[in-house]
């Protein structure tokens, strides 16, 4: 029997009391993160020319000219790059197609935060009970992951600047008046509206002992994944990774 779990992606919480009100920001995680960049370095385009300029190698085996464009820029980089910028002609010549100017970067490739929600929705469980206690709406085009420009005035970050946080989004004040002692636990729900990144099927059974931290990263793997797992497997069990197999 087969399941179908939605996945609460990681964020961290950070909080302070400040006259009595909570104060707090809420920081994406790990799995938020795209790192890869669609556009090509002119070390790329160099790198890809000096590929298709070789000729075919009629040779069995993996060709040299494949072999060190996937040492320059990464295997996975090099079939992107040949998809989307050669073109093979009838008699497998390679021609690499001219990158326009939106293609192209000349900077390195900063991450970027994918699929945030829009509104944010903070629960505290207190004396009170488990209630609704803020709701954050996200300004997702400001939620940034690069550095900001020194030389521009005012140039802020949601990280590093408390008043940025609260203009964005992601952090807000609860007022003491909104608690009551002891609070417990603070909870922050949202939903993205974007197509899963990465989705996983296996067994109820397979998944629960997963996030329980009784399967390796090897048998997490090995469950019916689309999309790239990586990024995943450090946050699905709650208890940290384990290094061996466990059959039960």
């Amino acid at each position: 029997m087969t399941t179908d779990l939605g996945v609460l992606l990681p964020i961290r919480i950070e909080t302070r009391f400040k006259n009595g009100d909570l104060w707090l920001r809420v920081v994406p995680d790990e799995p938020w993160f795209v790192r890869d960049d669609p556009r090509i370095t002119p070390g790329e385009l160099d790198a890809l020319q000096r590929y298709a300029a070789v000729p075919a190698d009629p040779s069995p085996g993996v060709p040299g000219a494949w072999r060190d464009l996937a040492a320059q820029v990464g295997a996975p980089r090099a079939v992107y790059l040949c998809r989307t910028f050669i073109t093979t002609a009838a008699d497998g010549t390679l021609t690499v197609r001219p990158p326009a100017p939106a293609e192209q970067r000349a900077g390195p490739a900063l991450p970027r935060i994918v699929g945030f929600p829009t509104e944010l929705a903070v629960w505290a469980a207190d004396g009170a009970g488990l209630h609704q206690v803020l709701t954050l709406t996200v300004d997702r085009s400001r939620l940034l992951a690069d550095f900001a420009d020194p030389d521009l005035p005012g140039d802020r970050r949601w990280w590093e600047d408390w008043g940025e946080a609260v203009k964005i989004g992601v952090a807000g004040i609860i007022p003491a008046a909104s608690l009551t002692a002891p609070v417990e636990a603070l909870y922050v729900t949202g939903l993205g509206d974007g197509d899963p990144a990465a989705t996983v099927r296996a067994e109820r059974f397979e998944l629960y002992r997963a996030m329980g931290g009784r399967r390796s990263r090897r048998q997490i793997l090995a469950f019916e994944w689309t999309g790239d797992p990586e990024p995943y497997l450090p946050v699905i069990p709650a208890y940290g990774e384990r290094a061996d197999d466990l059959v039960e």
